[in-house]
């Protein structure tokens, strides 16, 4: 069965909105341990756009070199743009939009 979220649903449309490219990570990084690791630093900073983790799934590549992670929002992915440089595990993770990234509609774009 599947759990309900607390989080409005994510619209398939906008994903690539709601996503950012994490690099740099260290050897043996897992998924579950990075989304713990970024929904703590999104609370402890005040970047989450509502109560309950922003970040609804981590996407970790084959080499475990970067990830993908998907946020609950476009505003949430944006607010994690701050994340960039964050401490883990020894390095500083990359934080930043994956290269086809697309803004919404009447949106600035990147900077």
């Amino acid at each position: 069965a599947l759990v309900p979220s607390l989080a409005p649903p994510a619209a398939a449309d906008d994903k690539a909105q709601r996503e950012l490219y994490i690099g740099n990570l260290p050897l043996g990084t897992s998924a579950a341990m990075l989304q713990a690791v970024l929904n703590q630093a999104m609370a402890q900073r005040g970047l989450a756009t509502g109560p309950g983790a922003p970040v609804i799934n981590v996407w970790v590549s084959g080499e475990n070199r970067f990830c993908f992670a998907e946020f609950r929002t476009v505003q949430d992915a944006t607010n994690g743009l701050a994340l960039n440089g964050t401490p883990f595990n020894g390095v500083q993770l990359r934080v930043g939009r994956p290269k086809g990234y697309v803004p919404p509609a009447g949106a600035p774009p990147p900077a």
